[in-house]
């Protein structure tokens, strides 16, 4: 598991994920229409909250590959190591 800090440019490792049920049953069909697609590091889903002031975008990617092989924000790349390891910048 990645979680990235888009603000800070850097990786979490503890948060808390609050949702409404509203949000939860979004989050829940999007993550089944995202393992139907099953395009590792491509396919993307967004999970917005009911005024879209907050989004949640999620992907699946292979742990043993290298970030660069996917099609991710340059941000994305910096917080990888040379040899593809995400690292913890906290």
């Amino acid at each position: 598991m990645i979680v990235i800090d888009y603000k800070s440019e850097s990786t979490l490792n503890n948060f808390l994920l609050m949702l409404t049920k509203n949000e939860a049953k979004d989050l829940k069909n999007a993550l089944s229409e995202l393992l139907e697609d099953l395009h590792i590091g491509e396919s993307h889903i967004h999970v917005n909250n009911d005024s879209y002031s907050k989004e949640l975008t999620v992907m699946l990617y292979d742990s043993d590959s290298d970030p660069k092989d996917y099609n991710l924000s340059k941000l994305v790349l910096r917080l990888s190591t040379k040899d593809g390891k995400f690292v913890d910048n906290n």
